[in-house]
């Protein structure tokens, strides 16, 4: 089968990478792509929303299926694009139709969405320029931390999380009034919500379901999980919190109320649904603690890649090693970022080449004691598996590395957990 992927980016690279693996799959496009892209398939000139260059892609190669990245593509309806256009309508898109994107094109789509399904969220109203003196109004009746949310797509940064009450009325009227275009044209303002974040994603083909694994994202862009939101500052797999029981609470509540108002709403929706949820009240430490609520949907998004993270990566333990490599080689790996397997409840593996030429010799984690190795596996040491992280790469970037490979910098990608889930 031949493959089309879209998009640019670092969820790409891990989609392509894996999709390449593939039996099935006996040769890989991806438009446009990127540097990583280009080892595992064949990049394409193609702007990941130019339809009509796509569509000739797909006929002059005969392309048998289209993979959609990026949300740009899916908002404006490449979905029903192909569904609509004789030529192209036997290939499948995996990704929703244009009005199923809506759950991520529309903050206010998707809280009304929520509403009318019964699926737990945040409180909100959503506002205009016509309208911003009852938005303030809204804000004066809501508890600090104040939650302002651009209505449209502004790649992962139109959430402002504001402390004051004056701050909030300033970047009110500031986003209405053009800070991120047209997307924030509408501005939905929501209650507040206390408790700790978690992504969840499911497969579906609009009827049934598949839960993939969950994963936690940072995307504050200051230590300490401060300052402005990003497109993402990294993930980790699994969650703590997210117990076989709190889990089921997410599919009785949100997962299959979810699906099934898609049936009752007629909107074609097959692809990935990213379900940005929040632990809420979790209290104390029994099982399933905590009630999940619905912060936002996304459609295949930008944190995908988060649950092929599925382990400590063997990467911080590589650096370690790379301190005594003596002649042993850079192994590709670390120098180009490339995703590398582990398994799920445990550490991930590097083999990193020997002197002598044998095959590999593989890195354990028997030198650390088991409970250091626990608490950064369980997710609650964070602060300390980044700074061992950073001072180990520090010290290769430093000195720990022989003459001849100190001339070859380690790229910042070399140091980025990679970890699939196999």
């Amino acid at each position: 089968m031949k493959i089309l992927l879209l998009g640019s980016g670092g969820r790409e690279h891990a989609l392509a990478w894996k999709i390449s693996q593939s039996d099935k799959c006996e040769k890989l496009y991806i438009a446009p792509g990127n540097a990583g892209t280009a080892e595992v398939g064949e990049n394409v000139n193609i702007k990941a929303d130019d339809f009509e260059g796509i569509k000739m892609l797909v006929l002059r190669d005969r392309i048998q299926m289209v993979v959609v990245g990026p949300e740009d593509p899916l908002v404006k309806g490449i979905s029903d694009y192909f569904k609509n256009d004789p030529e192209l309508k036997d290939i499948p898109v995996i990704g929703p139709s244009k009005k199923g994107a809506m759950l991520e094109g529309s903050k206010d789509f998707a809280k009304g969405f929520m509403q009318r399904h019964g699926i737990p969220t945040a409180a909100y109203r959503t506002f205009t320029q016509a309208t911003v003196e009852e938005g303030i109004s809204f804000l004066k009746t809501l508890q600090p931390p104040y939650v302002l949310k651009a209505d449209g797509l502004c790649a992962g940064k139109g959430v402002l999380i504001l402390p004051t009450l004056e701050e909030a009325e300033q970047e009110l009227r500031e986003m209405l009034g053009g800070m991120f275009g047209d997307a924030s044209s509408r501005v939905v303002i929501e209650e507040y919500l206390d408790g700790i974040e978690c992504s969840v994603f499911v497969l579906t083909d609009g009827k049934s379901y598949k839960i993939l694994p969950e994963a936690k994202d940072y995307k504050r862009i200051g230590e300490g999980d401060t300052g402005l939101n990003t497109g993402g500052m990294g993930s980790v797999s699994p969650v703590p919190f997210a117990t076989k029981e709190w889990m089921q609470k997410v599919e009785d509540r949100i997962i299959r109320p979810t699906i099934e108002g898609l049936q009752a709403e007629g909107i074609d929706y097959k692809g990935f649904i990213f379900f940005g949820l929040i632990n809420t009240g979790a209290g104390g430490k029994e099982q399933g603690a905590g009630e999940p609520k619905v912060i936002e949907y996304n459609s295949l998004r930008r944190r995908s890649h988060g649950y092929t993270r599925r382990a400590e990566s063997g990467v911080r333990r590589a650096c370690s090693r790379l301190r005594h490599a003596g002649e042993r080689r850079i192994p590709r790996g670390l120098r180009e970022g490339i995703p590398h397997h582990g398994r799920r409840g445990r550490v991930g593996e590097h083999r990193l080449p020997c002197r002598h030429g044998h095959e590999g010799r593989r890195t354990g984690d028997q030198r650390r004691p088991r409970h250091r190795r626990q608490q950064l596996w369980e997710g609650q040491g964070r602060g300390l598996g980044e700074e061992l992280c950073q001072r180990q790469a520090d010290q290769v970037r430093r000195q720990e590395l022989p003459p001849r490979h100190r001339e070859r910098p380690l790229s910042n990608s070399s140091y980025q957990f990679i970890i699939h889930h196999s």
